[in-house]
């Protein structure tokens, strides 16, 4: 049986075009937050109405977490997950997952970075060109249609491979969440769930162990001279040290190793996929 991931958050920033299908006042222009849960894949959508920095991102998350909690009693949000935007990284912003015990982890140079809130921000676009061919609809801007958008998406049975589950987002709460995982897991024995943690002491062998320290992989390049191809590795100047070993389930199946490390310098934690890392000297 798998553990329960209630208050996973993957997050991205979204924002529409300025076009003459989506003619958005400046106001607009920022976007919105979208985060959607691992584990329920309920969405969660802020609207940006200031700007991209700082104040604005922490009062999108304060807005998101006010759902989290309306959403989900008695539960809270444990960790998020995010690109390494500028904003996000910065203090203000780092200060306040601290302030509320919210883990933090930054995505960019794993090529398996999570692609669930880039999804879903696909779906809600999707969601609200549907809205717009309805009757009263069509002349309104994406920022009147998108919590109508997401309330759709909500609505809907999850799927886990081919099949429907009885579940849909908004029906998974703390008192059903180990029945609803256990309907996800006998949906299917090989596409349980992508990002879902399996036992560490499951996998055979670890490349980097616990206290290692490590450079990332930057920069694969290729030459060809007098007929012989020649590759180079480039290192990034950052020095992590691991903190974590983790193994989670890919939807094919198979198990990718994962490593949780902090930048010695910077003290921030990132995730790499086990090809991404070198050993480096301490």
């Amino acid at each position: 049986m798998l553990g329960k991931s209630l208050g996973n958050l993957h997050c991205d920033l979204g924002f529409f075009s300025v076009t003459k299908d989506y003619p958005t006042p400046k106001s607009y222009q920022n976007g919105y937050l979208i985060c959607k849960d691992i584990f329920t894949k309920y969405i969660y959508v802020s609207i940006l109405t200031r700007d991209r920095k700082a104040p604005s991102i922490v009062r999108a998350f304060e807005d998101v977490k006010r759902q989290y909690e309306k959403q989900v009693p008695g539960s809270r949000i444990s960790c998020v997950a995010f690109d390494k935007e500028r904003s996000v990284m910065g203090n203000i912003v780092q200060n306040f997952f601290k302030e509320h015990k919210i883990k933090f982890f930054a995505f960019q140079h794993s090529s398996s970075k999570s692609k669930i809130a880039e999804n879903g921000i696909k779906l809600i676009r999707t969601t609200i060109a549907r809205l717009r061919t309805i009757d009263g609809n069509s002349l309104k801007g994406w920022w009147k249609l998108i919590h109508p958008a997401v309330n759709i998406l909500n609505n809907q049975p999850i799927r886990v491979g081919k099949k429907f589950l009885k579940y849909k987002p908004s029906d998974i709460n703390l008192e059903n969440q180990d029945a609803y995982a256990q309907d996800q897991e006998d949906a299917s024995k090989t596409l349980i769930f992508s990002q879902l943690a399996i036992r560490r002491e499951d996998v055979e062998s670890w490349k980097y162990k616990v206290g290692d320290y490590v450079k990332v992989k930057s920069i694969v390049t290729s030459s060809a001279a007098l007929g012989q191809k020649r590759s180079e590795i480039n290192l990034d100047p950052d020095k992590f040290i691991v903190l974590e070993q983790k193994a989670v389930l890919t939807p094919s199946g198979t198990i990718q190793k994962l490593y949780i490390c902090r930048n010695t310098e910077k003290s921030y934690q990132e995730t790499f996929d086990e090809y991404d890392l070198a050993l480096s000297t301490k």
